[in-house]
């Protein structure tokens, strides 16, 4: 018996060891979408930090300087604090010609591609252009002029930065103090940011929304958008991505007191309207037409809404409650007076149908599933 616990203690002495030395090089026991354990080797915030900024170094080490300019400009700007210019390079006359993906899931946030697409392909495969390592989160990117923009974590800082897509080379960075991270979620940012006239919107995990210029990074404008509204953050961090509405930039804070959904001024960024007390969720809102009337798309905590795009005015609902209050996917426009929707745990989906006159439209619920 005692050699028995003997051996015992051994084996977990030994275990020990051996998760310690696994643990140094970086494995970790994390949980995926599914709530299901497994374990993973992961590089820390810093160390992935560190590669990116010696990665930095080691081009603007190598990179013709050439001031980047926004098409139409000559030159670029003065740089704001917390932005480091980067030298870039010239672009190459192959660079890929008129190609704008100026927002999340494309200019009408559908996801669809409407350009000329290549269908025949090397039988060797695609060619790979150029890679380099870039920070944490969940942004995509975003293409304009020449251009690509997406929002990352690097460490205890978040960023904005500009990628030269011929080349893959960093052009500016601009950056702030702000880490959100979250055990299940994952780290860094989650929204994607817009393009418009030559300025760049991005929304951080923890509510900072700037305003930049394109060519250099300049900060615009900036206000925290939890703060102006009094907001907590949810739990998942923010992860709506803005939305150009003419003249405003459409942000979801989620705050009570009629400032879930707020409008700023694309230009200054002042306040131009604010409405409802919805808790926000994590899709992003849409500028959509449905039966026949101009309007913003807001998929909340738990509701399916219509705004007016001019002060957000209330139009219509359709009530969704998921558990976790998690409605994160995307909707989408079927026809001209249809929606689809759908949540994850056990929620299934619908097909909203909107009638009505327009500022007294009312949805119909036109099919769903349970599954």
């Amino acid at each position: 018996m005692k050699r028995l616990l003997r051996y015992l203690a051994i084996l977990v002495i030994a275990l020990v060891a051996l998760a310690g030395i696994l643990f140094a090089f970086g494995a970790r026991i994390v949980l995926d979408g599914g709530g299901r354990l497994h374990v993973r080797f992961i590089e820390s915030s810093s160390e992935r930090e560190q590669a990116v900024e010696r990665h930095r170094e080691s081009q603007r080490a190598t990179a013709p300087i050439v001031p980047a300019a926004a098409p139409g400009q000559s030159g670029a700007g003065p740089v704001a604090p917390g932005t480091a210019a980067m030298p870039v390079p010239a672009e190459p006359a192959a660079v890929a010609a008129a190609f704008d993906w100026i927002d999340y899931r494309g200019p009408n946030r559908d996801g669809h591609y409407r350009g000329r697409i290549l269908t025949t392909w090397p039988s060797s495969g695609l060619r790979s252009l150029w890679k380099q390592p870039v920070g944490e989160g969940y942004a995509s990117f975003v293409v304009a002029g020449g251009r690509a923009f997406t929002i990352e974590q690097r460490g205890e800082r978040e960023v904005v930065a500009a990628y030269d897509v011929a080349s893959g080379r960093e052009l500016w960075a601009n950056s702030w103090t702000a880490a959100f991270r979250e055990f299940m979620g994952g780290d860094g940012p989650r929204a994607t940011p817009v393009w418009a006239d030559g300025l760049v919107y991005a929304l951080g995990g923890e509510g900072e929304l700037r305003c930049l210029d394109d060519a250099t990074g300049r900060v615009v404008w900036r206000t925290n958008i939890l703060a102006d509204a009094g907001a907590s953050n949810l739990q998942w961090g923010m992860a709506a991505s803005p939305l150009i509405v003419d003249n405003t930039v459409v942000a979801l804070p989620g705050g009570s007191g009629g400032k879930s959904v707020v409008a700023y001024d694309r230009r200054t960024g002042a306040r131009a309207w604010s409405a409802l007390d919805d808790q926000s969720a994590y899709a992003s809102p849409m500028l959509v037409t449905l039966a026949g009337v101009r309007q913003i798309l807001v998929f909340g905590a738990t509701r399916l809404m219509g705004l007016s795009p001019t002060d957000g005015a209330f139009l219509w609902e359709y009530p969704w409650r998921t558990q976790y209050d998690m409605n994160a996917a995307q909707p989408l426009v079927i026809g001209e007076n249809r929606v689809f929707l759908s949540s994850g745990y056990g929620t299934g989906a619908a097909v909203v149908e909107i009638t009505g006159p327009a500022r007294r439209l009312r949805s119909v619920k036109s099919g769903a599933t349970s599954g």
